[in-house]
């Protein structure tokens, strides 16, 4: 596979049957009792998504998914003390919303023998939305807070979802190889600073050393000055950075 291949890819789907999918599914989430129950708020938002999705507006469908999608990715940001004390000696970040574009992005390059890594997963939304839109062979949530653990496994079985295909992981992404992986995403797991760095240079060194083809997915990139050199940026907008081990895509593509 050649680096423009890489570059040129196109994701499965059309952009509005993107969005019209992720819509439809948080609907459904917000009819179910079980889920009503725990994310009342995103109940809140469900009318103006149906609203929006039978106008079938884009623009409007996007704001309203949006809208939905970051309520549900922050709703379970809870941490234990001793996961808090953990969190702030490794200089980590809050639970944010990585946004739609990486989502939509993924799509050129999981196929169902993929293997996906979410490194700081929170309550796993992008990961169960990633094997929602294209199922894969696993996705593994690796998050440091049991609490975001627990309520991402009921999200799971909530969205219907096969449990058989992820692989939850309640600890530090520091303990975690990457190089088992041919799909990595991370939006800023940890501050590139202090115990950070150390974090950054580890992830650095296995992937250099990896005998796989990987892309990964970097929101708001910290990762680029640690990049070896077999990892090269394909895809840059100020928000999403994409890295791909090319040496190794050539060889198998």
């Amino acid at each position: 596979m050649t680096t423009d291949a890489l570059r040129f890819q196109t994701p499965p789907m059309a952009y509005g049957t993107f969005l019209e999918r992720i819509g439809s599914l948080f609907l459904s989430l917000t009819r179910n009792p079980g889920f009503a129950a725990a994310y009342p708020w995103c109940g809140r938002a469900a009318p103006g998504l149906e609203e929006a999705l039978s106008g079938g507006e884009e623009s409007r469908v996007e704001e309203e998914v949006v809208r939905y999608y970051c309520m549900l990715h922050s709703s379970d940001v809870r941490y234990g003390p001793e996961e808090l004390d953990r969190l702030q000696a490794m200089g980590g970040y809050w639970c944010y919303a990585g946004g739609l574009e990486p989502l939509y992005r993924a799509g050129a390059f999981l196929t169902s023998i993929s293997c996906s890594v979410d490194l700081g997963a929170g309550n796993g939304l992008q990961g169960l939305l990633l094997q929602y839109l294209y199922p894969h062979h696993c996705t593994t949530q690796v998050e440091l807070s049991g609490n975001m653990v627990r309520r991402g496994k009921r999200l799971t079985q909530w969205m219907g979802l096969s449990e058989e295909r992820f692989e939850w992981i309640h600890g530090d992404i520091a303990e975690i190889s990457p190089d088992s992986f041919d799909f990595i995403y991370m939006y800023l797991p940890v501050r590139p600073v202090g115990p950070g760095r150390q974090l950054y240079r580890k992830l650095a060194r296995v992937l250099e050393s990896s005998d796989q083809p990987l892309v990964l997915f970097s929101v708001a990139d910290c990762f680029h000055p640690f990049a070896p050199p077999n990892l090269q940026v394909f895809h840059s907008d100020g928000h999403l950075t994409c890295y791909a081990n090319y040496a190794r895509t050539r060889e198998t593509g």
